[in-house]
């Protein structure tokens, strides 16, 4: 059973315990949280679209950690104007666990 999920502006197909890195989430380590809007769940018997969303679909998530990616570097220079601008960059991510797909019964097809 899986299911394909908007999250962050990004479509993302997810199991049950699959890990993934999320746009960070208001959410402390140990929290229980819904991913949402569910676009399609695929069970052993029927596969269910959404029109956009599917009705009473559900993923739930546990939030394993809050941290930042790697440092990036940012380097500008425009040669012979003596231009040369440094920067980084650390992007937040939140680290959440696949628990539960529901697909409901009620979902059109």
């Amino acid at each position: 059973m899986f299911a394909v999920v908007d999250i962050g502006g990004k479509q993302r197909r997810v199991e049950k315990g699959d890990r993934l890195r999320l746009e960070r989430v208001e959410a402390k380590v140990g929290d229980k949280i819904e991913l949402s809007p569910v676009l399609m769940v695929q069970t052993e018997k029927s596969l269910k679209i959404g029109k956009p969303h599917v009705d009473g679909a559900r993923v739930s998530a546990t939030v394993v950690a809050q941290d930042r990616y790697p440092r990036i570097l940012v380097f500008k220079k425009k040669r012979r104007k003596q231009y040369k601008r440094k920067n980084g960059h650390r992007q937040s991510y939140t680290e959440v666990e696949i628990n539960s797909i529901v697909a409901s019964s009620a979902a059109t097809d």
